[in-house]
């Protein structure tokens, strides 16, 4: 049961997330665009840039405009800004491809005078070591779990006339009958649901929300796989 109630607060929790804050906050959009020279076109939205800063995945950090003017445009080392026309809104960066950008950092002036920044996220270096490490873990802490529960069936049969066995995961319990690959289709399901949403979480930005689902999953079904391994240590006595 307690399994069913962290998956039901997890998914609301996380859904709810996902589009926290999307239509209130201003974007950055940033694309490729086609010709023979890498570059890419930054569209900014509910705003003027007054400074833009931009993190390559090499570590550096470069400053393409500051206060409003272009920024050393002779000496920029990864490429050229160019504005479009009159439109403020969108600029081109010329011979730099996209996929070597991390992170773009921008000032921008509303209609009103007011300033703000943001931050746009290359969602291509979403799957990072950490992120793939995380998930890698708990998707080995659910299997430890399928496993140990399995062992556990198999050993409750071997002692039926003394004790009697019952999965308490009542989402989990109809797949226990029909043996490991209705239960591996039904955790695969469901994790991939966990790792999807936790995708989308980390391309936010929002890194605690998807780390802490994680690392609890990962906690609860270690636990419960021990509290299997318990079960039949108790049974072997």
């Amino acid at each position: 049961m307690k399994k069913v109630l962290f998956l039901i607060v997890f998914s609301v929790l996380t859904i709810s997330n996902l589009f926290a804050d999307e239509e209130k906050n201003p974007k950055i959009r940033v694309a490729d665009l086609p010709g023979l020279r890498p570059n890419f076109k930054m569209t900014f939205e509910n705003g003027e840039p007054q400074d833009i800063l931009v993190e390559t995945t090499d570590g550096r950090t470069h400053m393409l405009m500051v206060g409003g003017f272009v920024h050393n445009p002779n000496k920029f080392p990864m490429g050229v800004l160019y504005g479009l026309d009159d439109d403020k809104s969108a600029y081109i960066v010329s011979n730099q491809k996209m996929e070597d950008i991390k992170r773009i950092e921008v000032g921008l002036r509303d209609e009103r005078g007011g300033r703000h920044s943001l931050e746009w996220k290359n969602p291509s270096h979403t799957f990072n070591k950490a992120f793939w490490a995380l998930n890698v873990v708990m998707v080995g802490a659910v299997i430890y779990d399928m496993e140990t529960t399995l062992y556990t069936f198999r050993k409750c049969a071997e002692y039926k006339e003394m004790v009697s066995c019952r999965e308490g995961d009542p989402l989990l319990r109809p797949f226990i009958k029909h043996g490991r690959p209705a239960i591996y289709a039904f955790q695969a399901a469901v994790t991939a649901g966990r790792i999807y949403m936790a995708y989308r979480l980390r391309k936010q930005g929002k890194h605690l929300r998807w780390i802490v689902p994680t690392i609890v999953a990962m906690g609860i079904h270690s636990a419960y796989g021990s509290k299997n391994l318990m079960v039949v240590w108790k049974l072997d006595l």
